[in-house]
């Protein structure tokens, strides 16, 4: 049927029916029917049918949806109802006027025989021979699609293992990724303890050693104090004792002494015990600091 239609296709165009784009577009339509699968019987049927429409258009001379453009990539869909239900009409019409024909030929006188013709043993077996060799390349082409689909099929089935197998080794780095998260989290939380035992650790002995300070300094002003005094009732001592013998002195002196020498020799002494008081604390208070 495929050839018939490419044949009819040639003939048209010959005879200037057709332009060169439909043709083309046949040709292709023509490929891609004998490159369709027809071991499932809906497949069968849906090509079937595409052929039969692009038969009956060819010999109406009218070319309509889908052959009015190259054919799609892939498997095709099926034909629009309108146009399988139009072909179903179509071929009832000629089923009926065929059968027409046969009962008006039964009716009429036999005509005579006539001697076989060599020609009609030719065409016939030239017909036997296109359609042998088209049985063929269906064959061919269908064992080529289930090739093609097998190869597609073992392509799709690699990638999917290797897609799985990379699945798994994602899951399981993903695994030692969340065991090595956990630990250096537990890792953290234990380093953040340690820490803060350190600082309260370290507070503590800040306050005992400002405590231990306060102690030692109380205790050193205390004695600064205690020294304070001992110097203070030295010097009131030793101030007493001048005095003393101040005024011992005194009446041993001769009379013509006069009272202004006197005075002077009492403030000499007391700027002198101020300047040894004065010293003294000095003294003292270096001690202390060092």
């Amino acid at each position: 049927m495929l050839a018939h239609i490419q044949n009819l296709c040639v003939k048209a165009s010959e005879e200037g029916n057709s332009n060169k784009h439909q043709r083309i577009r046949v040709t292709h339509w023509v490929r891609k029917l004998r490159s369709q699968p027809t071991s499932n019987p809906t497949w069968l049927k849906n090509v079937l049918e595409y052929a039969n429409v692009l038969l009956q258009m060819i010999l109406e001379g009218v070319i309509e949806e889908p052959f009015t453009k190259m054919p799609p990539q892939g498997p095709l869909a099926a034909l629009p109802r309108h146009q399988v239900a139009r072909l179903q009409a179509k071929t009832a019409k000629q089923i009926v006027r065929t059968q027409s024909a046969q009962h008006s030929s039964l009716e009429t006188p036999p005509a005579k025989q006539q001697p076989p013709n060599n020609n009609s043993d030719e065409n016939a077996g030239a017909v036997a021979a296109v359609d042998k060799q088209i049985q063929t390349q269906e064959q061919d082409d269908q064992w080529e699609w289930q090739r093609v689909w097998k190869g597609a099929f073992d392509k799709m089935h690699q990638q999917l293992q290797l897609k799985t197998e990379e699945t798994e080794a994602l899951g399981s780095e993903n695994k030692e990724m969340r065991a090595l998260v956990v630990g250096c989290k537990k890792a953290l939380e234990e380093a953040e303890r340690n820490q803060r035992d350190i600082e309260a650790k370290h507070l503590a002995e800040i306050e005992n050693l400002r405590a231990v300070h306060a102690l030692e300094l109380s205790d050193l002003q205390d004695r600064h104090r205690q020294k304070l005094k001992e110097v203070t009732l030295l010097n009131d001592e030793k101030l007493l004792s001048r005095r003393r013998e101040s005024n011992c002195i005194r009446p041993a002196l001769s009379s013509n002494t006069m009272p202004r020498d006197d005075r002077a020799d009492a403030n000499a002494d007391f700027l002198h015990y101020i300047d040894t008081f004065y010293s003294d604390t000095l003294n003292l208070m270096a001690q202390n600091k060092n």
